[in-house]
């Protein structure tokens, strides 16, 4: 049996001092190890701290700052900005993706910064001033517009036109289409709109069809003018109209004309590039007679008014004191219709006629003269050859 007297006990480690307020005093008070020019030279100013180094504290985010962009990346499923304040919605909006559905981003996002983004997305050349100068206004305008010229009801239903116009309705106020080749009944999406479009401008056919051209797909059917003519009725808003190249003759016009004659809104009227004849004016006119005609510029170029023609409008002109500007240029109104026109301008001194006299263009515009029994009543300007008495200023020769 082994003796434990002899065995030898280690014996136990005396505990670790536990450092005192002294000790750390004392170890903090300590002066620095002098350190070498080189090492003196290599460290920054700050601190001893190396050059180049960023003190990465400083630009510590905020708990705002990293909740905004979870917000932005969750708004499709999370789609509302609770209650933070107005300076922190365009830090959200400018996060935002550009593929929110329609009805969702139309309703709750109303920053112009965001449909700029998502306008230029769609298209590579936008003018807001065309658009109330709002770029949420341009985008549903131009997104219902394009919406309407490559609609095809083979492949497509109405039902879906009619959800997307529920949607962009609100922020429609001029629908500018140039082209439509799906004969629509129009009239199924202007009443919607009659109390606030105050622009139509409608071309009807196609674009670019090469080889592919029909003629029947292009202008005006009647049926076509009676869907136009009947939410001219309605759209007390309407303030210009433009027709043009839509092959409308005679018969259309005056049915056309019926609409327009309810509408007391319409200051601009443009018929230009069609076949209406001197019929067609006679329909014109008598919308002009008419006691609440607002018209102040009737565009009619390019149609097939001759002399005759020329004659029923200066009959209206004489006494009518609304309209402002009438073009009649490339037309077939010869010598004898400008000079009736001319004679009209003796009793209506305000109008502005812009007309084609022997294939020259004529811009006249009436001034009042002080001498009232000079043969002209006012300073014609002419874009082409003319004479003129440099004292009195009258026209004396047509060109």
């Amino acid at each position: 049996m082994a003796d434990s007297s002899n065995t030898t006990t280690p014996a136990p480690s005396a505990p670790t001092p536990t450092p005192t307020t002294t000790s750390i005093t004392t170890n903090i008070s300590k002066p620095a190890t002098p350190r070498s020019r080189e090492s003196s030279e290599s460290a920054g100013s700050d601190g001893g701290r190396p050059r180049g180094y960023i003190a990465t504290r400083f630009f510590r985010p905020s708990l705002v700052d990293l909740c905004i962009p979870v917000m932005a990346a969750n708004f499709l499923c999370f789609p509302t900005f609770g209650y933070i304040s107005l300076d922190l919605r365009p830090k959200v909006v400018t996060l935002l993706p550009l593929d929110l559905p329609l009805d969702l981003a139309a309703y709750l996002i109303y920053e112009d910064e965001y449909w700029e983004r998502r306008s230029r997305l769609h298209w590579s050349n936008s003018d807001i001033a065309a658009h109330g100068r709002s770029w949420k206004q341009l985008f549903f305008e131009r997104y219902f517009s394009d919406a309407l010229e490559s609609f095809d009801p083979t492949c497509s239903e109405e039902s879906a036109l009619t959800n997307m116009l529920h949607i962009c309705a609100q922020y429609i106020h001029n629908l500018i289409i140039y082209q439509l080749p799906s004969r629509l009944n129009i009239s199924v999406f202007l009443v919607p709109l009659a109390s606030q479009i105050e622009t139509l401008k409608i071309e009807y056919g196609s674009r670019n069809v090469g080889m592919e051209y029909d003629k029947l797909r292009f202008g005006m059917k009647t049926s076509d003018c009676r869907s136009m003519s009947a939410a001219l009725r309605v759209s007390l808003a309407l303030s210009e109209l433009t027709l043009s190249y839509n092959l409308i003759d005679d018969k259309k016009v005056e049915i056309l004309v019926n609409g327009m004659a309810a509408n007391p809104t319409i200051v601009h009227l443009d018929l230009s590039h069609n076949y209406i004849s001197d019929a067609g004016v006679i329909e014109i006119m008598k919308l002009m007679s008419a006691d609440k005609s607002v018209l102040t510029v009737l565009n009619l170029c390019n149609n097939c008014i001759t002399t005759q023609g020329a004659i029923n409008i200066t009959e209206t002109l004489k006494t009518n004191s609304v309209l402002l500007y009438i073009n009649l240029r490339h037309n077939s109104i010869l010598d004898e219709g400008g000079q009736v026109i001319f004679e009209a301008l003796y009793v209506n001194s305000s109008l502005e006629v812009q007309l084609l006299l022997r294939f020259k263009p004529v811009v006249a515009i009436i001034v009042p003269e002080i001498e009232p029994f000079q043969l002209s009543i006012g300073r014609i300007i002419c874009s082409g050859p003319y004479q003129t008495s440099t004292q009195s200023k009258v026209w004396t020769k047509w060109s």
